[in-house]
């Protein structure tokens, strides 16, 4: 009876009924029971509550009720209070030995605080207490290693391990698929089929394994999918959504169309994956036709659905189609959404309709984050509002929420492109100075740019000289433009010859300094760069501009006669 309470109690005021039952009765004291009550607690999100219970009477705790409070803990990314735990019962008075199950508990706490010391020190826990070689230790050691980016640790624990299983191998793989060591991944997965007789490799092998071959390794991803079909895991939801994802960013969509063709049964997954991989490479009509195919087929879309919605309307500058799909959202409830809340200011802003992204923003104003913040930060600074970005980044500030990396970006382009010079260094020295962020590249590229549009290129030579970090492209580039608009022909070939060197391929470059030989009279010099050009085979793709007509967008460049 008291067991059949204690399991089906489900809320705060059932736990704290029984809790006061268990005390007056004095029963607490019985260690099952005890467990049991804290169980109760945390899966009630009530974990002051719990770990009170525990402290109370922890003398009458065995280890199955500390290892799982520490589980708990966990489990619901509290993982310092969990180390804590684990740490008081080695040093506690009671003569408590974790066992294999409680270092299983709390290494993935390790995990979660992302500093390899303590798992480390765990680690040497488990050496001490004759647990290193447990399979369900070493897995969740090697696992913790490998979220900590630690790969020649957690390789060297596999490789240390008498007896492997699935998860051994799985978290293996995943950790070189996670930290991007994509070749390593597909190595592991080879020898896992060729070794392990005794169990088949399982979805999640799979899954990671065919993530690793998006990065480039399509021959071994099709390979893959032939041991798939092999051993009749085709008909699986999650092996063919990873099998359209791979072929998607390999390049081959009509493999990923194939596979999406015959699949049985689609979740909402499957749509998104196919679409992501669409607007990733750039086909963004067929992306938008695919999310009214899934409206059709009676899929709900979710916040990536309309994310990715978004972003193809975006980057084709369809307002009406972007206009259809915040109506969807409204319908959905989606409105609220942060990720969501952002590509919709972003979708507008790109269309040109800056008061509808900002009304979007306004709606949403008291529950949106930093990306909704730089959403509409980055779209007045497109549309060339300095006054107005300035205003939203300090008032943003003054909310207490911290600005990031494209943030900064975003002010300082501002800044440069509205000559607000003062304000810029203001805003450039704070990133260090007050949010502890070391500026990029990018960062000083907009500070390049905007002494360069103030003439100021000698100022601007110097802060590329004085740089802590090698400049890249951007900063070069940002220099030869203003290079151009001042007609400084000397410092411009100088710094064109850096950015041959560097990216020999960017027509940009060779135009930007042909131009400015053009603009000084010396005509030849002018031809021997396009000249250059051909030589190294660079050629300068086509402006191109599109309308769209009966819901059909058409394509044309200059002198153009096909439509006529």
């Amino acid at each position: 009876m008291r067991t059949t309470l204690v399991s089906r109690a489900i809320s705060q005021r059932q736990a704290t009924q029984i809790h006061a039952y268990l005390t007056t009765t004095n029963q607490l004291q019985n260690p099952f029971l005890h467990t049991q009550l804290i169980n109760i607690y945390t899966r009630c999100d009530l974990f002051s509550q719990a770990i009170l219970v525990f402290k109370s009477i922890n003398e009458h705790s065995n280890i199955i009720t500390w290892t799982s409070l520490i589980t708990h803990l966990s489990h619901n990314h509290q993982p310092l209070h969990a180390i804590q735990l684990l740490i008081q019962l080695f040093g506690s008075k009671f003569s408590l030995r974790p066992n294999h199950f409680t270092l299983s508990a709390v290494l993935p706490a390790c995990a979660q605080t992302g500093s390899v010391a303590h798992g480390e020190q765990v680690h040497v826990l488990a050496r001490k207490l004759g647990l290193e070689c447990d399979v369900f230790v070493a897995s969740a050691l090697l696992d913790m290693y490998a979220k900590c980016g630690d790969m020649d640790s957690s390789r060297k624990v596999f490789d240390e391990m008498p007896l492997r299983n699935l998860v051994s191998w799985n978290s293996l793989i995943v950790g070189f698929t996670r930290n991007r060591r994509c070749d390593m991944a597909m190595e592991m997965f080879k020898e896992m089929h060729a070794e392990c007789s005794s169990f088949c490799f399982g979805e999640v092998s799979v899954s990671s394994v065919l993530s690793a071959c998006a990065g480039g390794g399509l021959s071994f991803g099709r390979g893959v999918h032939g041991s798939v079909v092999k051993v009749g895991m085709e008909s699986l939801v999650y092996v063919n959504n990873s099998l359209i994802d791979m072929y998607g960013k390999c390049g081959c969509f009509q493999d990923a169309v194939e596979v999406f063709d015959r699949m049985r049964e689609r979740d909402v997954v499957t749509w998104n994956v196919l679409m992501m991989g669409l607007v990733h490479s750039d086909r963004m009509e067929e992306a938008c036709k695919y999310f009214w195919a899934m409206r059709r087929d009676g899929i709900v879309p979710d916040e990536a659905s309309f994310s990715t919605a978004l972003h193809a309307c975006a980057n084709m500058a369809a307002w009406c189609h972007g206009a259809a799909v915040h109506s969807q959202i409204i319908k959905a409830g989606f409105e609220s959404n942060q990720c969501v809340a952002s590509s919709l200011i972003t979708m507008y802003a790109k269309c040109g309709c800056l008061i509808d992204a900002h009304r979007v923003f306004e709606v949403s104003r008291e529950y949106v984050n930093v990306v909704s913040w730089t959403a509409i930060i980055a779209a007045f600074q497109q549309h060339g509002q300095g006054d107005i970005v300035i205003r939203l980044f300090d008032e943003m500030l003054e909310r207490g929420i911290e600005p990031d990396y494209i943030t900064y970006v975003c002010v300082l382009s501002a800044c440069s492109h509205n000559g607000l010079i003062e304000q810029g260094f203001k805003y450039f020295d704070s990133m260090s100075r007050v949010h502890g962020m070391a500026p990029g590249n990018e960062h000083y590229a907009c500070m390049v740019d905007m002494l360069g549009r103030a003439g100021r290129l000698d100022e601007a030579k110097q802060f590329i000289d004085r740089m802590p970090v090698k400049p890249d492209v951007s900063v070069w580039g940002a220099l030869l433009g203003a290079c151009r608009n001042c007609r400084d022909l000397e410092m411009g070939r100088e710094v064109a010859q850096r950015l041959f060197e560097i990216e020999p391929d960017n027509p940009g470059n060779y135009v930007l300094l042909a131009n400015m030989y053009a603009l000084h009279g010396r005509s030849e010099e002018a031809k021997g760069v396009r000249r250059l050009m051909k030589i190294n085979r660079v050629r300068k793709e086509t402006g191109c501009s599109w309308i769209d007509i009966k819901n059909k967008s058409i394509v044309f460049t200059a002198h153009d006669q096909s439509i006529t």
